[in-house]
């Protein structure tokens, strides 16, 4: 009788991608492809994994609009979190997925959200206001992810203002360790950034125009972290770093743990993955947001 050859396969993906240092491998047992096991902290995803839209209605019932194409083009690519923003009662922040709930800092107030025939709302937040998701998503080494928000800035200042980050500083306040997604003080440069040990690398694209949606991702595949506005790609550069973990929690409207780089303005529909999205995703999400 032929000896099974699953667990002999699995253990030699596992052996190359150590000794590459590439990207963690998705392997399913009903084939050798198909969605992850676990998600970048270790945990089982709620549901399937896979890509029926509707499985995201089996996550988590918060209320969201149950007719939302943009909600349900999000969930086919099976992000790790996703905050639709649409406050319900007290400070939680509702997960779609339902695993990682926020909690907001001080107060965020409600407005129209970004999204083209879709009722539900977009949070606005004060520049002092923030929500703490917990010590999640950390990426360490050279995990894939992928950032996605609508934001509609209010116009720079000269401080910058983040979207999502899970980063830490050094004893004289300069960034040290972790991610993030922002937009740059004095000129809403978008940029997305990944530190180890004060060493910061970097893609950052074009100012974004203030008082108006823009569709904004990050992705980094490993190697390359890149940039996307409004469906286009608009920078990417060469990211080859090992991230330690940080202690600080993962963020939405600051960085350092909550302590800088306050969000002046809207924010919507936060999705993040544990995988670098396809430039084809990228765009299907932009264009069904704006109901195209």
């Amino acid at each position: 009788m032929r000896r099974p050859l699953l667990l002999p396969l699995l253990l030699l993906l596992g052996l190359a991608a150590a000794a590459t240092g590439a990207c963690s491998l998705a392997i399913s047992l009903d084939g050798l492809a198909g969605p992850a096991l676990v998600d970048a902290d270790g945990r089982a995803p709620v549901g399937d994994g896979g890509s029926d839209a509707d499985d995201g209605d089996a996550r988590r019932d918060t209320g969201a609009p149950p007719s939302s194409a943009y909600r349900a083009a999000v969930l086919a690519d099976a992000p790790l979190a996703y905050y639709r923003l649409d406050l319900g009662a007290g400070d939680v922040v509702a997960d779609e997925i339902g695993v990682h709930d926020g909690h907001v800092t001080g107060a965020l107030t409600l407005a129209p959200g970004a999204l083209a025939g879709d009722d539900s709302r977009a949070a606005v937040f004060d520049g002092a206001s923030y929500v703490v998701v917990g010590d999640v998503l950390p990426f360490e080494g050279v995990a894939s992810y992928s950032i996605e928000a609508w934001a509609r800035p209010l116009a720079a200042t000269s401080d910058p203002m983040c979207m999502v980050a899970k980063n830490i500083p050094d004893d004289a306040g300069a960034l040290q360790d972790g991610y993030s997604f922002f937009l740059r003080s004095d000129t809403n440069r978008l940029a997305g950034n990944r530190y180890r040990s004060g060493v910061d690398e970097n893609a950052t694209g074009p100012g974004i125009a203030p008082e108006a949606f823009a569709h904004l991702v990050v992705t980094y595949d490993c190697a390359t972290i890149r940039l996307y506005v409004d469906g286009e790609k608009i920078a990417e550069n060469a990211s080859t770093m090992a991230l330690a973990r940080v202690a600080n929690p993962l963020t939405l409207g600051a960085s350092r743990g909550g302590s800088y780089c306050f969000f002046r303005g809207a924010l919507d529909e936060i999705a993040i993955y544990g995988k670098a999205l396809a430039e084809d995703r990228i765009r299907a999400h932009h264009a069904v947001g704006v109901g195209r």
